[in-house]
């Protein structure tokens, strides 16, 4: 592995909020893939993850860039927001073959090798020294990836495809993730059909579907009520194909 690896996390800070740092060793379009490309993607405000759970991911930029981590569905922040995500990134510059996959999938079950505090911020984020996996003690624990995702990983990666990886307890690698990325595009289709209401009816769909807990289930509840929401015959297959089209559905 690298002999440095940068480092990316993103959480709710006391009394500063959410926000990303990042260490100077990691290049612009790295943070703006992890944060256009995991953390919405990961992280669903309106159906946040059981408190405690650990999911792990790995997302290939370029055959030597490389970028992986864990998500923890932390506790409270001093707003009094529950359920608050913790992601932990590393970012990994170098030649990516089977002997370094593993290292990575061996690092994110062992877990992070240290994790700024939330409630005491660091002024900034250095780079990490690639951690001896035969020695270094977790500050969390990480998440073991199964047979099946490895097998997949290892067959994209000899077949020169980029990897991309997210596991964990719940983790569904056919289902969309209502997150917020997916909640805009509706309401951005929506918007002829519903007028300036669209994002507040989207928001409050999503919302009661949360309550049920397979997510292939919330996606079909989510269309069958934003269809409902268009009595126009004349407009409604259209208004439901846009649907559809967001939602990734065969309906």
């Amino acid at each position: 592995m690298a002999s440095l690896l940068g480092q990316l996390v993103y959480t709710s800070f006391a009394a500063v909020g959410f926000q990303t740092l990042v260490s100077p060793n990691v290049p612009q379009h790295a943070k703006q893939a992890f944060g256009e490309q995991i953390v919405p993607r990961y992280w669903d405000p309106y159906v946040p993850r059981p408190l405690g759970e650990c999911s792990v991911y790995i997302l290939q930029l370029a055959p030597e860039e490389c970028l992986f981590g864990w998500l923890y569905s932390d506790g409270e922040d001093d707003l009094g927001r529950g359920s608050v995500p913790y992601f932990c990134c590393y970012y990994h510059r170098g030649a990516f073959d089977a002997g370094r996959l593993d290292t990575v999938l061996a690092c994110l079950h062992r877990g992070p090798v240290q994790l700024p505090d939330r409630h005491r911020p660091p002024p900034v984020l250095a780079a990490l020294p690639a951690p001896d996996l035969w020695s270094y003690a977790p500050v969390r624990p990480g998440t073991t990836v199964s047979a099946q995702q490895r097998e997949g990983l290892q067959q994209a990666l000899q077949q020169r495809q980029a990897l991309h990886l997210f596991a964990g307890p719940n983790s569904s690698p056919a289902t969309v993730s209502l997150d917020m990325g997916v909640c805009g595009r509706l309401a951005t289709a929506l918007a002829d059909h519903l007028g300036p209401l669209a994002a507040v009816i989207v928001r409050q769909t999503v919302t009661r579907a949360a309550q049920l807990s397979d997510p292939q289930q919330r996606l079909q509840q989510v269309y069958r009520d934003l269809a409902a929401e268009v009595a126009d015959s004349s407009a409604a297959a259209a208004f439901q194909a846009e649907i559809r089209r967001v939602l990734s559905l065969e309906v």
